[in-house]
């Protein structure tokens, strides 16, 4: 079971001085989300409670279910936008608007799997993938092209790269991407 970093209560101060058993959002976690959970609060939120508050903000208003997966999609969908935008004011319209912008692309990646019968894991990382690589990114291609046109053009190819350290044990091998 992963294990989750507890160092100096910053979890738990992220989560408004909520054990992350206890949050509403976290509760009852299976060893893939417990996985992410350094990830996404440590790495990608820095343990920003405003981040994460907002966050809760956002799933308490879009009526998310209790869900970790979901939650921590949203907490890193949070930290891209505070990471591309950092002047961003969490008002209450300016939040009001953003969720407006993320219903509006979750419609766009339902769409888009449902017309050309892509399955993904979870919609909300599927949104998130599509949101972090910012505005500009955004401006240039449609969540139709980065959700469907590209999975769909690119195929694996072993580059034939080997790793190995000095006692030339194998560490890994190299996959590189091609536009096809």
């Amino acid at each position: 079971m992963p294990k989750i970093e507890k160092r100096n209560g910053k979890l738990k101060n992220c989560l408004g001085g909520v054990d992350y058993e206890d949050h509403k959002y976290m509760k009852n976690m299976n060893a893939q989300q417990r996985g992410r959970v350094n990830k996404v609060f440590g790495g990608s939120a820095r343990y920003n409670e405003t981040i994460v508050n907002n966050a809760t903000k956002l799933a308490d208003g879009m009526g998310i279910p209790p869900d970790p997966d979901k939650f921590m999609s949203l907490v890193e969908i949070v930290a891209a936008k505070t990471k591309q935008d950092p002047g961003f004011q969490w008002t209450d319209a300016s939040l009001s608007k953003f969720q407006n912008d993320l219903t509006k692309d979750l419609g766009r990646v339902r769409h888009i799997a449902n017309a050309n019968n892509v399955n993904f894991s979870d919609e909300w990382k599927a949104l998130y993938h599509y949101r972090k690589h910012g505005e500009e990114f955004m401006s240039q291609c449609t969540p139709k092209f980065y959700l469907k046109d590209v999975p769909s053009n690119i195929m694996r190819k072993r580059a034939g790269v080997k790793s190995g350290n000095s006692e030339n044990n194998f560490i890994g091998e190299s996959i590189a991407l091609y536009w096809v």
